[in-house]
């Protein structure tokens, strides 16, 4: 995606440095496409971290916990747990999803905003924990009956 959105901003910095002293309605459709690009190009990931900020996590030995802020809570049945699959990226920090991860193509058609924020995904996961390995091998030891 960072190949895209850099390649989209400066395509607007161009067009804008090429049509300058354009009608004011060329001039609003260059400033929409410029916050876009901007967004995409640096924005997002400055979304996603406070998104991030907001996430809380909980294992019991009879949930699994998500927390996305105040208004939003869900919860797993360890017992009822689907696919259980560790992404781990250097020095222990990693994700644990709890089922398939959507492709590219099915997060478009579904409006998954996730392409350009991880942490808007519509999938179940501990997004980016540390020490995910430790993590991982608890849920694996939680009682199964």
């Amino acid at each position: 995606m960072i190949p895209f959105s850099l390649l989209w901003l400066g395509f607007v910095i161009w067009f804008s440095v090429e049509s300058f002293k354009a009608d004011e309605a060329v001039d609003l459709m260059l400033s929409l496409f410029l916050v876009i690009g901007v967004y995409f190009s640096i924005g997002r990931f400055f979304h996603d971290a406070i998104i991030r900020r907001s996430l809380s996590y909980a294992v019991t030995n009879q949930r699994i916990l998500f927390a996305r802020g105040k208004s939003k809570m869900t919860s797993l049945d360890p017992l009822r747990l689907p696919l259980l699959e560790l992404d781990e990226r250097g020095e222990k920090v990693g994700s644990i999803r709890f089922g398939r991860r959507s492709s590219f193509f099915e997060a478009a058609r579904a409006n998954d905003f996730s392409v350009w924020v991880p942490s808007l995904a519509f999938s179940t996961e501990f997004f980016q924990i540390k020490d995910a390995r430790s993590v991982y091998e608890l849920i694996r030891r939680l009682p199964t009956d």
